[in-house]
């Protein structure tokens, strides 16, 4: 879909539309904020728009991280498990 004639001023002169970019490509909300704000920051908000795009970074940024400590925690139940395991299931002699 051609959005270059429905959207914004400050999207119209761009080559592509971001919006369709976006969904061509299955990208995600956070991701998606942070393309629309880099792209339009010069023409519309400014400074604003590149905290905004900051904003969303740094939520995927705790996002990843909260994820990464949650699969920490996870191998480390499994290696306590399967050291529970070698023991229980090892002869007493």
């Amino acid at each position: 879909m051609d959005t270059r004639t429905i959207g914004p001023e400050h999207y119209r002169s761009m080559a592509a539309q971001p919006i369709d970019f976006i969904l061509d490509n299955d990208i995600g909300y956070c991701e998606g904020n942070v393309i629309k704000y880099i792209v339009r920051w010069r023409k519309k908000g400014g400074m604003e728009d590149l905290r905004k795009a900051q904003h969303y970074i740094e939520f995927l940024i705790a996002q990843e991280l909260k994820a990464v400590e949650e699969e920490e925690k996870n191998q480390r139940r499994n290696d306590d498990d399967s050291i529970y395991t070698a023991l229980v299931d090892e002869p007493p002699f």
